[in-house]
């Protein structure tokens, strides 16, 4: 019984990372924190490539790289600090457009919840 329950939440996690809509279980009688915990790991759910409906693990790394950098700013504000990824210098064009897809990402989110 234990095994069928640790199978069952992994696919309910799997089903949610990935937002492909699988339900095999009824969330209202699970805990609360864990249907909330699903829906955040949704957003970040997939990784850069794949098709998954959440934002993509990739621009999460890059808005946390640049709120480092921002922090950074507030101690050296004529500082040159650029953004890396994989030792290549990420355009401000690509941080503007995750920020665009961000945005929304989570006003079209509100809108539809």
């Amino acid at each position: 019984n234990e095994e069928y329950l640790i199978i069952e939440a992994v696919f309910q996690v799997v089903s949610m990372a990935t937002t492909t809509g699988f339900a095999t279980t009824d969330f209202s009688n699970w805990p609360h924190f864990l249907p909330f915990m699903l829906i955040y790991l949704s957003f970040i759910g997939a990784c850069a490539g794949s098709t998954g409906g959440g934002i993509k693990v990739i621009r999460i790394v890059l808005l946390a790289k640049q709120a480092i950098r921002e922090l950074k700013y507030l101690v050296h504000p004529k500082a040159v600090i650029p953004i890396k990824l994989k030792k290549k210098i990420v355009n401000n064009k690509v941080l503007s457009a995750v920020w665009s897809f961000i945005a929304i990402y989570m006003a079209t989110s509100a809108l539809l919840s």
